[in-house]
C-alpha cells in the first residue's frame, strides 16, 4: 500500500469530525490493508464477475499484482491458429466469444457516449436524425497555457507580437497528467469531455469510420495511445456503495465488483487484465454529485480511486464542479488539477457554424434557412453584453443555439433562457418521433389523465412546473443529505421517491387516486421522451443536466408551496442556504427569479444586508458572507435597489466597500500607512487567494459602471536610489531618479476608454506601428470578446508594444501629462526594491500571493493580490500577465538601456 492510500485512511481516522462508527470502519480497512494477508498470493482459479476474489483486490490494492508482462499474453489479436488466450491464473479463454464482448462492449459505450445531452428540439420533421456529439463538438480549453519557445523569442525582438501562449486543450492537459482532476463552472462542459474522449476511443479501437475517432483524438492534441476507456458515473457508484457493498469489501474490490454488475464476466476479466498491462483509460465523471460525508460512501469511493491509481492503469480522469471541489472531503491529495475555460469568443463562433453547419447537413426544417440563421446569432452574441456574459458556457450556448434555431430570437437574460429552455424542453422536445404523431407532451398526458379519472381539477402549466420544480429541489437537496447522515444520491431520483413526491402533490389537490396516478406518470416517463425528468435506469430517475435542476430548485426556492413552519419565511430559507456551496448557484438564480418578477426584492435586500452584518467584520467568516452577498447582488439591477428607497439604496455602496476591505485595499485608496501595516503583518490576507478572486469578480461586476465612466489611474512613488537589477553575470547596480508606476496593470476597463476615443481610427496616438496596424487590421485587443479575460477589472491582454506605446501617448494627452511605459530598469526596481528581492513580497516563494497557471483560469482581477504587493505597493508584478517595457531587457549593460522607442541610448 501507498504512503498516499495509507495516510488518507489515516487522516480520516485522526480528524475530530469522523464519526465513531465510521473511524471503526477506516481502521479495519487499515489494518486490512497492512495486514501480511494482504500481499498474499493471487488465487488459483479464475475470477468471474460475480466472484471478483477478495484475495486478487487485496494485492491489487497494494501497489499492483504480482504478475509481470512476461506471465500474460500480450493483448491483441490471437496468433494465427490460436483458439484460446491465457488469461490470470492459467484459464483458456474463448478468443471468439472474448472478441464479440469487446466489440459489443465498444459499440455500446460508443453509442452511449455519442448522444447529446441536450434534446434536439426540432418537432416538424418526424423522421429527423438525431445530432450527435461529434457533429458539433467544439475544442475545450483548460487553464493551463503553453509557452511556445519559438513565439516567446519572438515577442521579444518584435513589437508586433500580441500573444505569447496558447491554452492547452482538455485532451492535451490530460494526456500531460498520468492522474488529473477537470474542474468546472455548471456546464462548462465536464461530461462532454468525458464522453467526448470516451468515444472518439472506442470508435478507433473499432476502426470505424475511416478511424474518425483517431481524427478527432489528433485534432485536439491527443497523441496518447489509443486505451480501451471505462467511463464510471460517480452518482450512480456512490448508490451501489451505499446499498451493496459490504463494509469490509477492500477498495479495489469496490470499483470492479461495480463494473462487473453491468458486464459479462469474461469481458470483467478482460478489462482487469487491460488495466492491469497499463491498456485502459478510466473516466470518474460527477465527483460533485456524490454527497460530501465522513460516514458516507465518498470516502469509500475515494479510497477506491486511490487503490486504482496504484494499478498500472494508463489514465485516471476524475470530474468535478469548480466550488464544490473546495471541500476537503472530496479534495484528491496530491492529484494535479485543470480547469475548463470558458469558450473564447472564436470558438463561440466555432460552435455556431457547427451548429447550423449540422442542421442544414441533416436537412431540419427551420424559420429561415440555416445561411441567415448563423451570421444572425453570431452577431447577437458578438454585439450584445448580456449574451456575451453567458456565451462562453458550453451548456448555455448550446440553449441559446437551440432556442435561436427553433424560434429565431434570443432572450437576454440568463433566468430567461432558462425559462424558455425549460418550456421548449416540456412541450416540444420529440413530440413526433417515429412517426407517433399524437403521442402527448408531459402536461397534455397530465391533463388526460384528469378526463380519465373524472377529477375536478383541470391540470395546467403551472402544476406541470410545480411538480417539477419540486423534484428538482427534493433532487438537489440530496447533493447534501449526507450532512445529516443520511446516504443521498446526488442528483439521482429513486423510484420511490418520485412516487412519494407525486403522490403528496395529487393528493393536495385533491385528486382521487393519487398514488395510481403517481404510477401512471412514472410509467409516462419512463416510456416516452419528455426534456425535464428522464429514466435512467431500472430504479433511478434524474434530470438531463445539473443545471436544469439547479434552475427549477430555485423556482421550488422562491415559491410559496409546500414549505414547513420553520421555512415559511422566505427570507430564512435563502439565509439558511448561503453559506452551503452546493446550493450558490441555485441562490443566484433564485434571486435573478425574484428580480425579473418583481416579486420579493425587498427581501433580497434584507439577505444582503443580513450577510454583512453577520460576523465580526475583518474576519474570514465575515469576508465569505461580504463575498456571498456581493454575488447575489450582481443579480440586481441598482436602480432596482434605488426604488426602493432608504435603506436599500444604500446598500450597493455598502457591499462595494465592504468588498474593498475583503481584498485589504481600503476602497482602494492605498496609503503609505496601509502599506507598512500590510507589510508588518506580512501582507497576509483575509481570505484564501480563491476566495479573494471571487470577490475581485464580483467588484468588478459591480463597479463596472463607474469604471466605465471614470479615468483615474492610480500611481504609487518609487524614490530615486541605487537599485540591483538583474541576476548571475547580469546583475548591476543602477542609480535611478524618482519615478511614478501605475498600482495596477491597465485593466480592460481603462484601454477601453482608448478605444472609445478612436484609438485604432486615428493616427495622431500611434508615433510608431501604423502601418503595423493597418495591414493587420487591429481595432481591439486580440482577447477583447473573450470571457475568460475582458472582466472589467482584468488586465487587458493581446496587446501588442505598439497598441501599449499608443495608449500611453492617447492617456498622457487626456490628462495633461507625460506617461510612457517604464524602462526595463525602472521596472525591476519597482518589482524588487532597493534589496532586489526574488519576488516582490520577499525572497521566497509564496503560494496564495499571485495568480499563476496552476491556479486560475485565465487572468484574475487587479485588485485580488494585495498580499503580493511589492515594496513600493505596486500590484500583479508577480504573475497575471507578460507586462511591456520601452526599453530592451536583453540588453547586457543595464546602466546603458536601448531604448526601442527612440532606437537610442538611455542613461538613467
Amino acid at each position: 500500500m501507498s504512503e498516499e492510500l495509507r495516510s488518507f485512511y489515516q487522516r480520516q481516522i485522526d480528524d475530530p469530525a469522523t464519526p465513531a462508527e465510521a473511524r471503526v470502519l477506516f481502521q479495519s480497512q487499515l489494518a486490512a490493508m497492512t495486514s501480511p494477508s494482504a500481499s498474499a498470493n493471487p488465487p488459483s482459479t479464475s475470477a468471474s464477475a460475480n466472484e471478483i476474489g477478495g484475495d486478487l483486490n487485496q494485492n491489487n490494492q497494494s501497489g499492483g499484482n504480482d504478475f509481470t508482462n512476461a506471465d500474460i499474453k500480450k493483448m491483441g489479436d490471437p496468433v494465427a491458429g490460436d483458439k484460446y488466450e491465457t488469461h490470470y491464473y492459467g484459464a483458456q479463454t474463448d478468443v471468439e466469444h472474448l472478441t464479440t464482448l469487446r466489440a459489443q462492449y465498444l459499440a455500446d459505450v460508443s453509442s452511449a457516449a455519442s448522444r447529446v445531452p441536450l434534446p434536439d428540439a426540432d418537432t416538424a420533421d418526424a423522421q429527423q436524425r438525431e445530432v450527435l456529439l461529434d457533429d458539433i463538438y467544439t475544442r475545450l480549453e483548460v487553464a493551463s497555457s503553453y509557452h511556445d519557445p519559438a513565439i516567446r523569442e519572438r515577442a521579444l525582438d518584435h513589437r508586433e507580437t500580441r500573444d505569447v501562449t496558447r491554452q492547452l486543450t482538455v485532451f492535451e492537459a490530460m494526456e500531460r497528467h498520468g492522474r488529473v482532476v477537470l474542474l468546472g463552472a455548471p456546464g462548462s462542459g465536464k461530461s462532454t469531455v468525458v464522453n467526448s474522449l470516451v468515444w472518439a476511443l472506442a470508435q478507433d479501437l473499432q476502426q470505424k469510420d475511416n478511424r474518425k475517432g483517431a481524427t478527432f483524438l489528433a485534432n485536439e492534441g491527443w497523441t496518447a495511445p489509443i486505451y480501451t476507456p471505462i467511463l464510471v458515473n460517480l452518482s450512480r457508484w456512490s448508490q451501489w456503495i451505499a446499498s451493496h457493498a459490504a463494509p469490509n469489501m477492500p477498495p479495489l474490490q469496490l470499483f470492479w465488483r461495480f463494473i462487473a454488475e453491468q458486464h459479462d464476466p469474461l469481458l470483467i476479466d478482460d478489462l482487469m487484465q487491460r488495466t492491469n498491462l497499463g491498456q485502459t483509460l478510466v473516466l470518474f465523471d460527477g465527483l460533485d454529485e456524490v454527497p460530501a460525508d465522513y460516514s458516507g460512501p465518498l470516502v469509500r469511493l475515494k479510497a477506491a480511486i486511490y487503490a486504482l491509481a496504484e494499478t498500472p492503469v494508463a489514465h485516471l480522469v476524475v470530474t468535478c464542479r469548480v466550488l464544490d471541489y473546495e471541500r476537503p472531503e472530496r479534495q484528491l491529495l496530491h492529484w494535479p488539477r485543470e480547469t475548463l475555460l470558458p469558450f473564447s469568443d472564436a470558438l463561440q463562433q466555432r460552435f455556431i457554424e457547427k451548429w447550423y453547419a449540422t442542421l442544414d447537413r441533416l436537412g431540419r426544417s427551420l424559420l429561415e434557412k440555416p445561411a441567415v440563421l448563423r451570421p444572425r446569432l453570431q452577431a447577437a452574441v458578438r454585439s450584445r453584453t448580456d449574451l456575451r456574459r453567458i456565451a462562453g458556457n458550453p451548456l448555455l450556448l448550446t440553449m441559446m443555439a437551440l432556442l435561436h434555431a427553433s424560434q429565431g430570437e434570443l432572450p437576454d437574460k440568463r433566468i430567461a433562457l432558462y425559462s424558455n429552455c425549460v418550456d421548449l424542453l416540456l412541450r416540444r422536445w420529440r413530440r413526433y418521433r417515429e412517426g407517433t404523431k399524437n403521442r402527448p407532451s408531459l402536461e397534455e398526458y397530465l391533463r388526460e389523465q384528469d378526463e380519465h379519472r373524472g377529477d375536478i381539477h383541470e391540470w395546467g402549466r403551472e402544476d406541470t412546473e410545480a411538480l417539477l420544480n419540486r423534484l428538482a429541489f427534493v433532487a438537489h437537496s440530496q447533493v447534501q443529505a449526507g450532512d445529516t447522515g443520511s446516504v443521498g444520491a446526488g442528483t439521482n431520483l429513486s423510484v420511490d421517491v418520485v412516487m412519494q413526491e407525486t403522490a403528496a402533490i395529487f393528493r393536495r389537490y385533491g385528486f382521487r387516486q393519487h398514488f395510481a396516478r403517481a404510477e401512471s406518470l412514472c410509467a409516462y416517463i419512463s416510456a416516452n421522451d419528455n426534456g425535464m425528468l428522464q429514466r435512467h435506469d431500472d430504479t433511478i430517475f434524474r434530470f438531463p443536466h445539473r443545471t436544469f435542476q439547479e434552475f427549477l430548485a430555485a423556482r421550488y426556492l422562491v415559491g410559496d408551496r409546500g414549505w414547513l413552519a420553520e421555512e415559511r419565511d422566505l427570507v430564512t430559507r435563502l439565509l439558511a442556504r448561503c453559506n452551503q456551496p452546493e446550493w450558490r448557484e441555485v441562490l443566484q438564480l433564485a434571486v435573478s427569479k425574484l428580480v425579473s418578477d418583481g416579486s420579493n426584492v425587498r427581501a433580497v435586500a434584507t439577505v444582503i444586508d443580513t450577510l454583512l452584518r453577520r460576523n465580526r467584520a475583518g474576519s474570514a467568516a465575515w469576508a465569505q458572507n461580504v463575498t456571498i452577498a456581493a454575488e447575489l447582488l450582481v443579480e440586481v439591477p441598482r436602480q432596482t435597489l434605488t426604488a426602493l428607497g432608504p435603506p436599500e439604496a444604500k446598500l450597493w455602496d455598502a457591499v462595494v466597500q465592504s468588498l474593498w476591505r475583503v481584498l485589504d485595499l481600503q476602497g482602494g485608496d492605498w496609503t503609505r500607512a496601509l502599506i507598512n501595516r500590510l507589510h508588518g503583518q506580512k501582507n497576509r490576507a483575509i481570505l484564501n487567494a480563491a476566495g479573494r478572486v471571487k470577490a475581485g469578480t464580483a467588484l468588478g461586476y459591480l463597479i463596472a459602471p463607474t469604471l466605465r465612466t471614470t479615468i483615474a489611474p492610480d500611481w504609487c512613488d518609487v524614490p530615486a536610489g541605487v537599485y540591483p537589477i538583474g541576476e548571475d553575470a547580469r546583475a548591476q547596480k543602477v542609480t535611478l531618479s524618482a519615478f511614478r508606476l501605475a498600482r495596477y496593470p491597465v485593466t480592460n476597463a481603462l484601454f477601453r476608454h482608448f478605444i472609445t476615443a478612436g484609438g485604432y481610427t486615428s493616427q495622431r496616438w500611434w508615433t510608431q506601428g501604423w502601418d503595423m496596424r493597418q495591414a493587420e487590421g487591429w481595432t481591439e485587443p486580440v482577447y477583447w470578446d473573450d470571457a475568460r479575460f475582458n472582466g472589467d477589472l482584468q488586465p487587458v491582454v493581446g496587446v501588442s508594444w505598439y497598441e501599449a506605446i499608443a495608449f500611453c501617448v492617447w492617456l498622457s494627452d487626456y490628462l495633461g501629462y507625460p506617461i510612457t511605459l517604464p524602462t526595463d530598469a525602472q521596472w525591476e526596481a519597482a518589482a524588487r526594491g532597493p534589496q532586489g528581492l526574488a519576488y516582490p513580497w520577499g525572497n521566497q516563494w509564496e503560494d496564495g500571493r499571485a495568480n499563476v497557471e496552476e491556479n486560475f483560469a485565465g487572468t484574475t482581477p487587479v485588485v485580488c493580490f494585495a498580499n503580493g504587493a511589492s515594496w513600493c505597493g505596486a500590484l500583479d508584478l508577480a504573475g497575471n500577465v507578460y507586462e511591456w517595457t520601452r526599453s530592451d531587457f536583453t540588453h547586457a549593460d543595464r546602466t546603458n538601456e536601448i531604448d526601442i522607442m527612440n532606437n537610442s541610448t538611455s542613461v538613467s
